[in-house]
């Protein structure tokens, strides 16, 4: 762009005028813009600068001063990122072209400079007049250009840019058409090798990639890199438009790689992006956006090799991009959210709580800047919500699970059907939908998500990144739907689905661990299908159960923040696998394995209360087997433990104080037995939710029974009769709400107090109603 207004400033100075014509200071100012482009000396721009504004003082309307003023200030901008410089060059472009007649040969000149400092400050202050006013300039630039014109092919080219720009900010497919057929007739208009032409391509490579990301033509991006290499291959090393060429080719290189997960793309743009940023001094206008770009490059390669110290760099590249953006600023969100991801990663990588705050609020900021409509606000909002769903498993609070599905929602519905993002998105949904019923047994969740998937496997093609994601998450919710339905089929497929998506991620990558976990944890649920009888067959799936637990820990470094979740999946498979084969080294190292997650396990960690679980019932197991009272002393302080954790789920917790009742009665502790009762009992209201479907509200209460008969017991152990009552009335009570549609019930009521049989069908049909459930009808006669 540059090169261009100064080419049009140099025009002055050779058009043949007499150099009477010019002032000595206007002709001093010309010649420093001259030497300027020759040596980048900053001190002979601010010197043209003052120079020009010394000539306008004595003639101030004259328009070719004001043109060239303009030009000098759009350098200093340029190498210094200076706002007020540009704002000044705009003011002096729109004077230029006031004060030119409209028949006059410079007039396209001065409209086609002011277009692209238009262009220019639209992207410092994101106000969309600027680009409308810009994009009419430009317009009326290229009008007054006659075809054959040395200067048409740039004039050309800048209105494909202010398009593309129009594109970003609106998503207005009319432009991005526009952009690329005016860049292909600039490219073609001029000659190669030249550094118009390597312009010229930059501007085309960077709209068939806005083109790609809208529809996801693989075509337009590989055209679209094939343009960027062309760019840097006829620019020499220092040249800026060498540099800006590398920066675009990086960025689809990027892309690329987000597509196909070829890590040869990520590591070309990665060398790209780190060439141009060396080569792109402090205070450069372009600098901030290199930064950025080199952050989230580093960010996935991070993703791509575990290296803690690429990721590091990933954050400090991107804050500093974020530190040095002024608020307001275009493209304030898109930095934002490159710091936001990098931090996310750091939080999976360290558990650092603060890391994880940080990238929220980031992302939050990232949403609010971003107005509805603007073609990056999608993604944002997808970011917000994968940051939500990462809150909610660590934190267990349901109102931020809620948070994050609306949140995906919301990203979803608002990306396009062909856009290459929309895989991703629907899968993070998915995902959140499937531990809502984790949390709370909503099977329509569990239901949604699994279409969710099933619709991402047949939509991507074989070999895309997301298709294999899509296979892994399918075999973690047909786990849990096979384990709800009870269908073996379902558990089946759910294992040959986990097997395919191991097969397909080559065990040097990051997502490599959980691929592995699933299908173990798959495999765990298969061999509870396998009959009693048949002990051989369940102990070679539970082997084979554990060899892939085993797998997911050796994935991930000692400082995982996942570690402990395959920690303790791996002692769990162990402890079952000792169940059918009673080796006793499987329940010694399902203790140690046990020992070593709730090690790690931070304080406040919403599944710190699962792994006391697993460890408590590995000692148990062990003091049966050994008699040792130790084992079972710990084991009754970790069930304790885990039924009074606030953050842990309301289901663990109460599995948890019913195994500590047992344990308590068993060792001649009634009294502690019941009070370990008492808090089970007292916490199934807020198992069963009315928020709940009556069928989810069913099935999540039909895991606890026997409850009330166990209170009852503990209490009559305890020498507490009317306790052991009141107990047996308030769980037997809250499960008879469960049960109100049935027909004896009825009869039975009918037969004690017919009177209140209308009341009884009123306020069943009512709870149904408010369910959305179809009950049978019943009309009150024999």
């Amino acid at each position: 762009m540059f090169d261009g207004l100064l080419g049009s400033a140099a025009r002055f100075m050779k058009s043949g005028a007499p150099r009477g014509e010019f002032s000595p200071d206007a002709q001093r100012a010309g010649s420093l813009l001259q030497a300027y482009r020759r040596t980048q000396d900053l001190s002979a721009l601010h010197e043209a600068v003052a120079l020009y504004r010394t000539a306008l003082s004595a003639e101030p309307r004259r328009a070719s001063y004001l043109h060239n003023l303009g030009v000098a200030l759009d350098l200093l901008f340029s190498c210094t990122g200076n706002v007020d410089a540009l704002v000044e060059a705009v003011a002096a472009g729109r004077a230029a072209v006031a004060n030119t007649p409209e028949r006059n040969t410079n007039r396209p000149i001065y409209l086609s400079s002011l277009g692209d400092c238009l262009r220019v400050l639209f992207g410092q202050t994101n106000d969309v007049s600027l680009l409308e006013e810009a994009l009419a300039t430009h317009r009326k630039a290229l009008a007054a250009t006659a075809p054959g014109d040395e200067w048409r092919p740039k004039r050309l080219r800048s209105l494909g840019w202010t398009l593309l720009t129009l594109h970003k900010r609106t998503g207005s497919q009319d432009a991005l058409s526009e952009s690329i057929a005016l860049t292909r007739e600039a490219a073609a208009a001029v000659s190669d090798g030249s550094a118009e032409k390597a312009i010229c391509l930059s501007i085309l490579g960077s709209a068939l990639l806005a083109r790609f990301e809208h529809a996801g033509d693989m075509s337009a991006l590989d055209e679209s890199i094939a343009a960027q290499r062309e760019a840097a291959s006829v620019t020499s090393t220092g040249d800026p438009e060498h540099t800006r060429a590398l920066n675009n080719l990086g960025v689809s290189l990027h892309a690329r790689f987000r597509q196909t997960g070829d890590v040869s793309d990520l590591r070309d743009a990665a060398s790209a992006f780190r060439t141009v940023v060396a080569a792109t001094p402090p205070g450069d206008a372009d600098r901030l956006s290199r930064l950025s770009n080199l952050g989230a490059a580093l960010d996935s390669l991070y993703g791509t090799t575990g290296d803690v110290d690429t990721l590091a760099q990933a954050v400090s590249t991107c804050r500093a991009a974020v530190a040095a953006t002024p608020a307001g600023h275009s493209l304030l969100p898109n930095r934002m959210t490159n710091l936001g991801n990098a931090l996310w990663r750091m939080f999976e990588r360290t558990g650092a709580p603060e890391h994880l705050a940080d990238s929220l609020t980031l992302r939050r900021a990232a949403v609010h800047a971003t107005p509805a409509g603007h073609p990056d606000r999608a993604a944002f909002i997808g970011n917000l919500g994968t940051g939500l769903s990462t809150q909610f498993k660590w934190t267990g609070d349901l109102q931020v699970l809620t948070e994050a599905i609306a949140t995906q929602q919301e990203a979803v519905a608002a990306t396009a059907a062909a856009s290459p993002a929309r895989f991703g998105r629907q899968l993070n949904l998915a995902g959140d939908l499937r531990s809502l019923y984790e949390r709370t047994g909503d099977l329509s969740a569990l239901s949604e998500a699994v279409a969710v998937e099933r619709a991402v496997i047949a939509a991507a093609p074989v070999g895309h990144p997301d298709r294999t994601r899509a296979m892994a998450s399918l075999g973690l919710a047909l786990r849990l739907l096979g384990r709800r339905t009870g269908k073996i089929e379902i558990v089946a497929e759910a294992v040959a689905v986990g097997r395919a998506a191991v097969a397909a991620t080559a065990s040097d990558r990051p997502e490599a661990a959980l691929r592995h976990s699933t299908l173990g944890s798959s495999l765990r649920v298969l061999a509870e299908f396998e009959p009693d009888g048949q002990s051989a067959a369940k102990a070679r799936t539970l082997a084979q159960a554990t060899a892939a637990h085993r797998a997911a820990v050796s994935c991930v470094p000692a400082d995982h923040p996942m570690r402990m979740d395959y920690l303790n999946n791996l002692a769990s498979a162990l402890h079952a696998w000792f169940e059918v084969s009673p080796d006793p080294w499987l329940l010694r190292e399902a203790v140690d394995t046990a020992r070593a997650a709730l090690a790690i396990a931070a304080q406040g960690q919403a599944e710190r209360a699962t792994v006391e679980m697993v460890l408590a019932a590995a000692l148990h197991r062990s003091y049966r087997e050994t008699g040792d009272d130790a084992a079972r002393d710990e084991a009754r302080v970790l069930l304790a433990t885990a039924a009074s954790a606030p953050e842990a789920r309301v289901a663990v917790r109460i599995a948890a104080a019913r195994r500590l009742a047992h344990l308590e009665l068993a060792a001649g502790s009634p009294t502690a037995a019941l009070g370990a009762v008492e808090t089970a009992v007292g916490l199934l209201p807020i198992l069963a939710s009315r928020g709940l479907h009556t069928r989810d509200r069913r099935h999540v209460l039909g895991e606890v029974t026997g409850i009330g008969s166990q209170a009852a017991q503990i209490a009559l152990a305890a020498g507490r009769p009317e306790r052991a009552v009141e107990l047996l009335e308030a769980a037997r009570g809250l499960l008879l709400a469960e049960t109100m549609n049935s027909r004896r019930d009825l009869a039975r009521l009918r037969a004690t107090a017919p009177d209140l049989e209308p009341e009884l069908i009123r306020l069943r049909d009512r709870l149904a109603a408010l369910d959305g459930e179809p009950e049978e009808g019943d009309a009150g006669g024999p």
